[in-house]
């Protein structure tokens, strides 16, 4: 991520593909606060709504990261198999290794 942001590279989360040809993406994506907005919102605690707008972006590549989903295949494929079977981590959310650690070490102090 820090190489992205060194070379420049822009991101748009939660931005949703709205179209794309053969060298542009169309997206509609929220629009970054400036540095007055957000002092404003500091100095008067009010936070002023986010803008979404619509972008086309040339291109002739795009990166996508679109989600996950659990999966708990491997966990509904043995537990018939073995009397006492625990499912945590990504197999429950999706999450990250931190997250999936401590669900282990919960499980653990359980048992």
């Amino acid at each position: 991520m820090k190489e992205l942001s060194r070379f420049g590279v822009k991101q748009y989360p939660d931005a949703v593909i709205t179209g794309f040809s053969e060298n542009s993406l169309t997206i509609e994506a929220t629009v970054p606060k400036t540095r007055e907005q957000k002092k404003r919102e500091r100095e008067t605690g009010v936070t002023e709504p986010e803008k979404r707008e619509r972008f086309t972006l040339p291109c002739d590549t795009v990166v996508s990261a679109i989600g996950s989903v659990p999966n708990d295949a491997l966990y509904e494929s043995v537990k018939a198999d073995f009397p006492v079977t625990h499912k945590l981590g990504d197999a429950v959310a999706v999450g990250g290794i931190p997250a999936a650690i401590a669900q282990a070490i919960a499980l653990a102090e359980a048992l």
